[in-house]
């Protein structure tokens, strides 16, 4: 009978796998095994493989996925010496140094972290020592963690704040927040009273309570609550802003309106709080108020496709609308249907921008969609747009409006360069530094060293796609090697022949592994080119 062979499908198997690869330095292979040992682990409390996912991120750079392991990690265990000598490893590295004071300063109060680690890198002259009951650090990371989802270890944290500390009250705030947010309205309410009983008129308190009991259907306490907002003095701006939009979510017109207008009173030309008022005066029946406000909108506003959609809709009629300050989501499914028929129909971009020359409608509703939340259209639509020079004002338009996401501006920036009438793609570094918000390694350097960074990284935004890490690696070795050559070695050598030089040892495209076309790009004298790269591999192989 032949022998019957086991598969190895456990996650101590695909644990030691993990170990394996990461010990060869095989670290994407790595976090493959790692994960997959997660996933089979049934009680998913094994803090060892959280821990190995976030090295092998942090070997690889990836300091913001290390992190969330490594917050992970001590959600599962509060004190795991690891992880907190991981976490100021990658916040260090990320240069979020408030952070790294807090872990620093945390970690030595509660002796968690042995003396195996030295965490002095950090130049402790710049350290706030914690006072036993100042829980501002705390607050402040609680907050970056909730940003960034980790809610599971902000609470830990928050919970830890004593009685005794001024800080007190905001973090129970934050803690009902949190409740809201894993949609756990009875335990937000409860932190709530918590903080009302201390403070009767907590706005933040309050506005939580007022949704949390709204969302648990306990709607007659939560219309007493919200008529005990008659009562407080709210008169702060962010206060008001806070009751306003509270109102808002739970759907009270009434209030939403009567805070929405006094905010107006702090912030007269804001968009959404004068959107909000027009709408629900035009749901209440006084559309000669909606039109004076859209009227006024209209003119702050002209190019705002929302702005144009209420004033041409909130006139006299009968239809109501959502409080909501965004287009219909029934209306923008049929804009979307009809922008992707007429593209597809007209197939190419002369033709579009013909097409637009007749039909200025279409054209507004082409620059909604680039500047929409539906980034991956709006990147995509775009990077097809910038291909015609009729649609640059408009894609120069997106570039510079901090409120289009990033990820439809880095879309489009390749073939708007590509395609822009200045052909010197150097001039558009300005351009790039906006838009890419690259990380540029913190060295001491010469401008020359400087320039030919940005002149490397232009380019690169140009002709290729996900290459800030690898340039940022090649730049970090690259500078050293070149500062460690002798000052009458390099005074023969001009920003161009270091620029060209940087560019080749990347190898971040074809055009630059060509030694003729990466000296024509970066107008390089080419013996000049091999006489620094001879110098540059010397030192090389001197290091290694």
């Amino acid at each position: 009978m032949a022998q019957i062979h086991k598969l190895q499908n456990n996650a101590d198997y695909y644990f030691d796998k993990g170990v394996s690869y990461s010990d060869n330095g095989e670290y994407t292979k790595a976090i493959d095994c790692f994960y997959r040992a997660y996933e089979l682990d049934v009680n998913k409390d094994s803090a060892d493989t959280l821990l190995e996912i976030g090295a092998c991120y942090a070997m690889l750079g990836e300091h913001y996925s290390a992190l969330k392991m490594y917050y992970r990690t001590l959600a599962i265990d509060a004190k795991n010496e690891s992880a907190f000598v991981g976490i100021i490893s990658s916040l260090i590295e990320l240069n979020r140094n408030p952070e790294a004071i807090y872990y620093i300063n945390y970690s030595d109060s509660k002796n968690i972290i042995g003396e195996d680690y030295d965490v002095s890198v950090t130049n402790h002259k710049n350290f706030k020592v914690v006072g036993k009951y100042d829980r501002e650090a705390t607050i402040y990371v609680a907050r970056k963690l909730m940003h960034s989802g980790e809610y599971s270890y902000a609470k830990k944290l928050l919970e830890e704040v004593p009685p005794q500390s001024r800080d007190y009250i905001e973090a129970l705030n934050l803690i009902a927040m949190i409740y809201l947010r894993e949609e756990k309205f009875v335990s937000s309410a409860l932190v709530c009273d918590a903080v009302l009983a201390k403070l009767p008129n907590d706005v933040n308190a309050l506005t939580s309570k007022i949704v949390a009991l709204h969302y648990a259907n306990n709607i007659k306490e939560r219309d007493e609550i919200i008529e005990r907002l008659d009562d407080v003095n709210v008169t702060k701006e962010q206060d008001i802003k806070k009751v306003a939009k509270c109102m808002q979510q739970v759907k009270n017109e009434k209030y939403t309106l009567k805070y929405y207008k006094k905010l107006l009173d702090f912030t007269p030309y804001d968009k959404v709080a004068n959107l909000l008022v027009a709408i629900i005066y035009h749901n209440m029946g006084k559309h000669s108020l909606a039109h004076s406000i859209m009227v006024k909108l209209a003119k702050l506003y002209p190019d705002c496709e929302k702005v144009k959609y209420f004033a041409i809709n909130l006139r006299e009629g009968n239809d109501k609308f959502d409080v909501v300050p965004d287009i219909p989501q029934s209306e923008q499914e049929s804009w979307f249907d009809e922008i992707n028929d007429t593209l597809s129909s007209l197939k190419t971009v002369e033709r579009v921008a013909n097409y637009v020359k007749k039909h200025s409608e279409f054209y507004d509703k082409l620059r909604w969609i680039i500047t929409s939340p539906q980034v991956k259209i709006a990147g995509h639509i775009s990077a097809f747009l910038a291909q015609s020079v009729y649609f640059h004002p408009l894609i120069r338009e997106l570039l510079v409006n901090p409120d289009v996401n990033y990820y439809a501006k880095r879309e489009c920036l390749a073939p708007f360069l590509e395609f822009a009438q200045k052909k010197n793609f150097a001039m558009f570094l300005q351009d790039v530094v906006q838009f890419f918000k690259p990380h540029q390694p913190k060295l001491k350097v010469s401008n020359e060293l400087n320039t030919a960074y940005w002149r490397v990284y232009a380019n690169c935004a140009f002709i290729t796609t996900d290459f800030d890490k690898a340039l940022n690696l090649n730049y970090k070795t690259f500078a050293k090697r070149i500062m460690e050559l002798p000052s009458d070695k390099c005074d023969e050598f001009e920003v161009n022949e270091l620029t060209a030089v940087f560019a080749f040892i990347t190898k971040l495209h074809p055009i630059f592994i060509d030694k003729k076309a990466v000296c024509n790009l970066f107008e390089a004298d080419e013996k000049k080119f091999d006489a620094l790269l001879d110098l540059y591999n010397f030192k090389l192989e001197e290091k290694q």
